[in-house]
């Protein structure tokens, strides 16, 4: 090969490279996507002990990609490319197929006032009462053993298909498809069983929603494993009878038509979480509290994680041409609210229950309540009626958590998700934690994805 034309061809292919790298080591970093709805990787401090470690480069790579130059352009030509996998439904609702996980959840990031840690309560008598005797619930058949875990895998390609599909665009809506697990829901029913075992004189209850699915999802999409109502009351019927299950479908379903679920996102509004409330005072003998003596405010323009996922198909465009709004509710009631990263509760940090400034971009609005999802949160209300409440949940919950400061005066609330599962995670054993703080209520609730998939595991990690 003639030597200037080996020259001109090396040029070709370095020069791009250095002037890429030259342009990345000056530009800006950005500390968040709003196409993806989350916060990208930022550099890696320096040192030789991470760097031989091979811990350095890792975080590098990570950072890298996120901030790679003109990421959003490309990541926007790739989305057009993408629209031809797609497939159209006949009814004009499309699917996409793959897994659903819950992650980590989100949470804001400000820095709380630092709290000092609380005055641990005095251990409790060995049969405490509980403050209300439970409802009665409709006898269980005796179970069996649970199969062997399944192990989901996702679709590897994007087809219409009846156990992968996990979302359905139709109309201006984005929803996620939950099926059915008879395998699961044995197992979360039998964990609630050993829960209840090991806390005989305490109230546990359980309460699974619906999401908007339910009711949103045109009829040929409901059939079957995918009915959630039938789904719901399959799960509640393997429960044995001490446990109080709450109905939240039936209140849900007769305020349909109002705006209980958003377009673009997977979670309920406060308006849709008020509804299950009403049913949790149903199963528990309380009075609700008025919605409407509540102040409220709203945030406009919210667009969701559902449409980060859809956005490619063009059918999600008419879910982004109708953003959502968050509205909230601020509670009547004296409180204060600190979070904790672990079950000793040192070096809490104040909260509030509902945040009326939440910073950053759109997509984080739904962070206002109880400032999205901490490992554990305890609140302390003026109620002054001596009840305690523990909540296990994932960030379906955080809309519900304001209302029940009209019934207790210390609410715990636990994320599932920030504990157990891996060897850099703190611990946490449930039963432990009601009996040191004396607790009277354990309530479990999450959207219908964890008793019918694989994240009923991570509940069980701090069961009995």
């Amino acid at each position: 090969m003639d030597r200037r034309w080996a020259i001109a061809i090396t040029l070709f292919f370095f020069l791009p490279l250095a002037g890429l790298g030259v342009y990345s080591a000056w530009s800006s970093d950005h500390e968040l996507s709003e196409s993806e709805n989350r916060r990208l990787a930022q550099k890696p401090p320096f040192s030789f002990s991470s760097l031989f470690k091979g811990d350095w480069t890792s975080a590098f790579d990570e950072y890298y990609t996120d901030q790679f130059p003109g990421r959003d352009r490309l990541m926007t030509l790739s989305g057009r490319v993408d629209r031809w996998l797609y497939v159209t439904l006949k009814d004009g609702s499309a699917t996409i197929g793959g897994e659903i996980d819950l992650g980590e959840g989100q949470s804001l990031d400000d820095e709380w006032e630092l709290l000092p840690s609380p005055t641990p309560k005095p251990s409790p008598s060995p049969n405490p009462s509980p403050s209300e005797p439970p409802p009665s619930a409709k006898p269980s058949p005796e179970p069996s053993p649970p199969p062997p875990e399944p192990s989901p895998s996702p679709t590897p390609e994007p087809v219409i298909d009846a156990e992968t599909d996990v979302i359905l665009i139709t109309g201006d809506r984005i929803l996620e498809i939950i099926y059915a697990s008879q395998t699961y829901n044995q197992r979360y029913a039998d964990m609630l069983g050993r829960l209840q075992d090991a806390l005989p004189d305490r109230r546990v209850i359980s309460l699974v929603p619906p999401n908007g699915y339910a009711f949103y999802a045109p009829s040929s999409h409901t059939q079957g494993g995918r009915n959630q109502q039938t789904m719901l009351e399959n799960l509640y019927a393997l429960y044995d009878p001490r446990i109080v299950a709450v109905d939240a479908y039936t209140p849900i379903a007769a305020h349909a038509d109002e705006y209980l679920y958003f377009r673009t996102d997977h979670h309920w509004t406060a308006r849709g979480a008020y509804r299950a409330y009403t049913g949790f005072c149903d199963a528990l003998g309380l009075e609700p509290s008025e919605i409407n003596t509540w102040e409220n405010g709203l945030y406009e323009g919210f667009i969701g994680y559902l449409y980060s996922v859809a956005k490619k198909h063009p059918q999600a465009a008419a879910a982004a041409a109708n953003p959502d709004t968050v509205e909230y509710f601020i509670p009547p009631i004296e409180h204060t609210a600190a979070l904790y990263n672990d079950t000793t509760m040192q070096n809490g940090r104040a909260i509030p229950v509902v945040n009326t400034n939440v910073p950053g971009s759109q997509s984080n609005k739904y962070l206002c309540f109880i400032t999205g999802d901490q490992p554990l949160i305890h609140i302390n209300t003026e109620t002054n009626n001596g009840k305690s409440i523990v909540v296990v949940k994932e960030s379906y919950a955080n809309a519900f958590i304001p209302f029940l400061l009209a019934h207790y005066e210390d609410i715990y609330v636990i994320d599932f998700r920030k504990f157990n599962d891996s060897t850099d995670k703190p611990k946490c054993k449930l039963a432990d934690f009601v009996t040191e703080h004396d607790i009277d209520d354990v309530m479990l609730l999450s959207s219908p994805i964890v008793p019918n998939g694989k994240h009923t595991v991570l509940v069980e990690l701090m069961m009995p």
